[in-house]
């Protein structure tokens, strides 16, 4: 009997380690035009989650991940995303969908060009190295717009979250999440999300009161 405790014992104790060493990520999808997307994969090492309501979250343990991101229509691939990302504790990171454009070979073929070589007609070997500069050129400067948003989102995001403590310090400190969705411009999931982070970041304290929270800024 007093060996069945000690295994018991053991087994809480190994739970325990596995939940305090876990963390979550979590966020909002987007398309390339900043619309909230759903019915979009999300992966993250082994795991596979189907959003359909344009959120995701994993519980992982800390450490570098690959996050990847598939919009797909009618078996199609329309719309991607794959980050590198270090999950060192519970974190926000919004992800950014953009166009597919598959292998080599399938990219070439959007182009509509004929690549059959002909030594009677030199002008249309100009005409294919013209089209690759042209879609290189396309995909840099997709690349350069990705970069461009993501740091217009974090710039945005941290601008939120100021404004949150901003209205929180004009109600004297202590005001209802409720209060706070009057007056700032964003959806209620959010202004939820935003409450979490401050909260985990030790800047506001969430009380449960009734159907609602009361949010108290801390420092």
């Amino acid at each position: 009997m007093g060996k069945l405790k000690l295994l018991i014992s053991l087994f809480m104790l190994i739970l325990c380690i596995n939940v305090v060493s876990a963390a979550t990520i979590q966020g909002t999808i987007y398309d390339f035009s900043l619309e909230k997307m759903d019915n979009v994969v999300i992966e993250i090492d082994s795991q596979r989650y189907l959003s359909t309501d344009g959120t995701y979250m994993f519980t992982v343990e800390p450490g570098p991940y690959m996050l990847t991101a598939t919009y797909v229509e009618n078996s199609v691939t329309k719309l991607v995303s794959s980050d590198d990302v270090d999950v060192n504790g519970n974190m926000v990171f919004d992800i950014f969908l953009f166009p597919y454009f598959g292998d080599e070979d399938e990219m070439l073929n959007h182009t509509g060009l004929d690549f059959t070589y002909d030594t009677e007609e030199p002008a249309k070997s100009q005409w294919i190295y013209v089209g690759i500069i042209i879609l290189l050129a396309v995909l840099l400067i997709a690349n350069i717009f990705r970069n461009t948003l993501k740091k217009a989102k974090k710039v945005e995001h941290k601008e939120d979250l100021n404004s949150i403590v901003d209205i929180i310090k004009k109600h004297g400190g202590r005001t209802t999440q409720k209060e706070i969705r009057k007056e700032i411009p964003l959806s209620e999931a959010k202004v939820s999300l935003m409450i979490a982070e401050l909260e985990h970041r030790g800047m506001v304290k969430k009380i449960k009161k009734g159907r609602g929270n009361i949010v108290i800024f801390e420092k």
